[in-house]
């Protein structure tokens, strides 16, 4: 993890999250009759992601971003191409539909096929999960009327009672009915899922744990909410934003504490000291989390503009529930979405994963195939079971720490460049071509495998 952290950190460090020294997107577009786009970025983060999710999953995403980059858009392109005399594209008066470019198409068109998909996973995630949180609220009452739950765990949720109404009053701005009434729509979808999330977590593990799903659903009912009592503004969507923060960030944290449980229950551990400190690392996660929210809001585009930081999945969010409430979205799209999702899950394709796939830029789905590639590779060369395991669990701990080493410190660089610390500069020369990106792309991959090709052999059962 130590090796990873260095390889991520020191890559993250040189390029556009922090210092952008160089240039790390390698880039191919091409805007004539067809016009299509492939992008490749040099991200240790994402590479560490690819090897932990593997070639399955990472094929599904590539093969979804292959059909938004070059089936959709060329599509879209071609006949809007046709057009005389076009409007104007329906978010941007100052480009006509006749005349889009790739980023156009993306921007405007595609990326909401994608989201449509996305919020179509989710309303299926959601009633699929109608079972299980029926039955998951049945045992809670049963072992609540047996006196399983004791005083404390009491305490515990009318402190987070108080808490929730607390953050609800000072995010709302003064507004009482919003704060009274979203904070207990938030609380309840939170207590939900959170039971949830405990016995998915008891069966599967929280790495399956559907908290995408789980948040879209929620982050819509609160969005109809907000509709039926005329809160539309853009401070009112970034209050809506804020409650649903709050409802994912229980639903996360109430995952990776079961599953603590889970594990100390299993090898033997003690659970009181894990409670404890399992606390202290909450609370410094919520405030980190809390924090950063604070820093990067101003980075949320609520129209679809772009902002300086792409930060994808959150301006998903923001853009779904802006459009939600001002009901300015193109909804020829988002339906045609859903519709696509329905049929992937007909097809038993994992609709988040395709979804995502559709909607992140190709340029981060593509680096996450070469991180799965990588873990073929160092499957390929194992002599045999144990050797192969035992390299793959060691390649996993390598890859966590390229995830913690890109995030923390381009997280950092990305602060830093918002309240003005540094000033990012612009790649010029070599360090500014795909000959850099391409260098940088084979150091990357040769410095993350050799150090799994050489861990020793251990013992992973």
């Amino acid at each position: 993890m130590g090796i990873g952290f260095g390889i991520g950190g020191i890559l993250t460090f040189l390029t556009s999250a922090f210092l952008n020294v160089t240039n790390n997107v390698i880039s191919f577009v091409n805007e004539t009759f067809y016009k299509w786009r492939f992008q490749l970025e040099v991200n240790p983060m994402l590479l560490g992601i690819g090897f932990i999710v593997g070639l399955p999953v990472a094929l599904t995403m590539f093969s979804s971003s292959i059909l938004a980059n070059f089936v959709i858009t060329p599509l879209i392109g071609y006949f809007a191409s046709l057009g005389q005399n076009a409007p104007d594209v329906w978010n941007n008066p100052s480009v006509s539909i006749n005349a889009m470019q790739v980023g156009d198409i993306a921007g405007s068109y595609v990326k909401y096929i994608g989201a449509g998909m996305m919020l179509s996973g989710g309303l299926i995630g959601a009633i699929r999960l109608i079972p299980t949180v029926v039955a998951s609220i049945r045992e809670t009452i049963d072992a609540k009327a047996a006196g399983k739950g004791g005083s404390q765990e009491t305490m515990i949720l009318l402190g987070g009672i108080v808490i929730g109404f607390l953050g609800g009053f000072l995010v709302s701005g003064g507004n009482i009915a919003m704060a009274i009434l979203t904070t207990i729509l938030s609380l309840f979808l939170s207590v939900l899922f959170i039971i949830v999330a405990g016995r998915l977590t008891g069966t599967i593990g929280t790495s399956n744990l559907p908290v995408s799903g789980m948040t879209i659903a929620s982050i819509v009912i609160v969005t109809l909410l907000f509709v039926g009592m005329g809160w539309g503004g853009s401070a009112d969507n970034r209050t809506l934003l804020l409650f649903g923060t709050f409802i994912v960030t229980a639903i996360a944290a109430a995952g990776g504490y079961c599953q603590s449980q889970k594990v100390v229950y299993i090898i033997g551990g003690d659970k009181n000291e894990m409670q404890k400190y399992y606390a202290v690392a909450s609370v410094v996660g919520v405030a980190v989390v809390t924090g950063v929210i604070l820093l990067l809001s101003s980075q949320l585009s609520m129209t679809g503009d772009n902002v300086p930081f792409a930060l994808p999945q959150a301006n998903l969010m923001a853009t779904l529930t802006s459009g939600i409430m001002s009901g300015k979205l193109p909804w020829v799209m988002i339906i045609s979405g859903a519709i696509l999702g329905v049929v992937f899950f007909l097809l038993k394709v994992p609709v988040m994963t395709a979804a995502i796939g559709f909607y992140l830029p190709i340029s981060t789905t593509s680096i996450i195939l070469v991180g799965a590639l990588a873990r073929v590779f160092v499957e390929k060369l194992s002599k045999d079971g144990k050797e192969r395991d035992s390299r793959i669990s060691n390649g996993v701990s390598l890859s966590s720490g390229l995830v913690a080493g890109g995030s923390i410190i381009g997280l950092i660089g990305i602060i830093f460049q918002v309240t003005g610390v540094i000033q990012g500069v612009t790649p010029t020369g070599f360090a500014a071509t795909n000959g850099m990106v391409f260098l940088l792309l084979v150091v990357m991959v040769i410095a993350t495998i050799i150090p799994i090709m050489k861990s020793k052999v251990r013992n992973v059962e």
